[in-house]
């Protein structure tokens, strides 16, 4: 048996972790601990963070005496590939560091993803994985943040070719 369990990297997202920990210990399942990371939350890093465009008055000049300055624009530090490379890096260690708190003696794999939609991301890696199951948390948006946001979980569960366990907020894992 496989559980594919999506953490976004917040602690409301592990609190799914010790619920399927018990439960592949108990069932002898492997786990898959997943990210998806968002393009667009990306970013290359410039080597200067001084902005572009303010005038620049050189020692030594007279005030008013015009001059031209001829400055190169920074070049970054960290192109959108080494970025991107950097993160998904960061998010693997994330999940190992997961998987070593919430998982001994449990078989976890750990697998990042990039995607513009997570949902979609988080369905396809569970039949692209052969899992049996996904385990997930939610936040319990309600009201306007639900209407406005919307769920992951709620598109999880429409899209999911496996059967999803959404924990909620308030979960607490019985352990013994």
């Amino acid at each position: 048996m496989r559980i594919l369990v999506p953490l976004d990297g917040t602690e409301a997202g592990e609190r799914v972790c010790p619920t399927i920990a018990a439960l592949a210990w108990t069932l002898d399942a492997d786990v898959v601990l997943y990210h998806v990371v968002h393009p667009d939350e990306v970013h290359a890093v410039p080597t200067s963070t001084a902005p572009l465009g303010e005038p620049i008055a050189p020692a030594g000049t007279v005030m008013g005496q015009r001059l031209t300055v001829e400055e190169p624009r920074p070049r970054p530090a960290e192109d959108r590939t080494q970025a991107l490379a950097r993160v998904h890096a960061e998010r693997e260690d994330y999940l190992r560091e997961v998987a070593r708190r919430y998982f001994p003696g449990v078989v976890v794999r750990v697998e990042v993803d990039g995607a513009k939609d997570t949902a979609a991301a988080i369905a396809a890696a569970a039949a692209r994985l052969g899992a049996d199951g996904i385990a997930m948390a939610t936040r319990a948006r309600a009201g306007l943040a639900h209407a406005l946001f919307g769920s992951v979980a709620e598109r999880v569960i429409r899209q999911a070719p496996v059967p999803v366990l959404v924990v909620g907020p308030h979960a607490v894992a019985e352990t013994g």
